[in-house]
């Protein structure tokens, strides 16, 4: 049987900072890294050589992470014995990630305008880069795709393709209200893992260098041992080190840092990697009820980096997956809150003028862009920074 929390027979590595990225005294197979994947994409573009500068970046990352491919049922014990290797940070089952949830012109556009986010002009979000972590994107929608770096099944394609709808619906909102914004499209799910959303992220910072991260996807760590295979995705998951690799990427890395926007989940308590302490979590909003909808309540928020924005919900969705399952949820309301940061981070790197701050010191747009949010959010009437953080996003006002 298989188990219902993790990909089988792979094991995710985290090193310590100079650590091996092999053990030369087992027989482990790495299954990918960021340098693989690279590697064969650049064969299947024909692409005559990766930018040093893409390497480079890779290098200036504190360890490498990598998945090993093990034998079924072997992950917990592997896991468990990588652990004891003094180069090992840590060494995981490589748990599933999943989505926090025809595209629906209308609905998107409501949406928007409610944010006061509408496109002023073209030009909007010009000099901006935008990596989406998703499904995949349909070309067909969105038309500003850069490229597309598929994890789950990197010999499958070398073109943009989403089986699902979800990450196409995901950027099409950011294309509509940053226009003129580059996107990179990196294929994490669906049947996607904790491992593949790592090196993902390594490969979009190294070859792309955004300065907005989406992340409409949700790791849930806190649930019961796994009734299949035991794994117990409860308080002895490696939380912490998760929290320690945002927090390197975010501000160790890069000479942008960028603004890491994570959708807070659908259910009654914040998911990782919303969770972490150097990401924007948002969380949905009913503009009708005045409050956050149902299905996207918690008791308590990180009050700092928190913001509300509209999700939509069953009866008004964004659209709909090639299964006919209706879009809705907080991955579209992170999707607006990273529109909202292209358009605010152009006026930093772009040729309009459509940011409202001070260009940031040093690169670290994350600080920039988190403060603007912070000056355009709404407080609401019954307004408690535990419940609804910032408030309601707004482009302007």
């Amino acid at each position: 049987m298989h188990c219902s929390c993790e990909t089988p027979g792979e094991v995710l590595v985290l090193p310590r900072e100079g650590g091996a990225s092999q053990f030369s005294n087992e027989r482990y197979e790495i299954a990918y890294s960021a340098r693989s994947i690279l590697r064969h994409y650049a064969e299947m573009r024909d692409e005559r050589g990766i930018p040093e500068e893409t390497w480079d970046c890779l290098d200036r990352f504190p360890s490498q992470p990598f998945v090993l491919r093990v034998r079924e049922g072997e992950e917990h014990r592997t896991a468990l014995k990588l652990s004891t290797d003094k180069r090992v940070r840590a060494a995981i089952p490589n748990v599933a990630i999943t989505p926090a949830t025809t595209l629906s012109n209308r609905e998107i556009d409501r949406a928007i305008e409610r944010h006061h986010a509408q496109a002023g002009a073209p030009v909007c979000g010009s000099g901006v880069r935008v990596a989406v972590l998703d499904t995949g994107i349909d070309p067909a929608i969105v038309s500003t795709c850069a490229t597309q770096y598929d994890i789950v099944s990197p010999a499958a394609s070398m073109r943009p393709h989403d089986p699902d709808g979800h990450g196409s619906v995901v950027s099409a909102i950011i294309q509509r209200i940053a226009p003129a914004a580059s996107i990179l499209s990196v294929k994490v799910f669906p049947n996607g893992t904790l491992g593949g959303l790592i090196i993902g992220l390594q490969i979009a910072m190294a070859a792309f260098q955004p300065h907005v991260i989406n992340l409409s996807l949700g790791l849930d760590a806190v649930r019961d041992r796994c009734k299949n295979c035991g794994y117990p995705n409860g308080q002895q998951f490696p939380e912490a080190l998760i929290h320690a690799f945002f927090k390197s990427l975010a501000h160790n890395w890069m000479t942008i840092r960028p603004l890491i926007v994570a959708a807070a989940g659908n259910d009654s308590r914040l998911l990782l990697p919303a969770r972490c302490d150097s990401i924007l979590a948002v969380g949905a909003y009913d503009e009708t009820a005045r409050d956050r909808p149902a299905y996207a309540r918690y008791s308590r928020v990180p009050a700092g980096r928190f913001v509300l924005a509209d999700g939509g919900d069953s009866a008004r969705p964004f659209g709909q997956t090639g299964w006919g399952k209706a879009l809705f949820g907080t991955s579209f309301s992170a999707a607006i809150a990273s529109g909202v940061a292209a358009r605010l981070a152009c006026a930093y790197v772009g040729h309009n003028p459509c940011g409202m701050g001070n260009p940031p010191p040093n690169g670290a747009f994350d600080i920039a862009l988190l403060h603007d949010i912070h000056q355009s959010a709404d407080r609401l009437a019954n307004h408690n920074s535990q419940i609804h953080g910032l408030g309601v996003l707004r482009y302007g006002r």
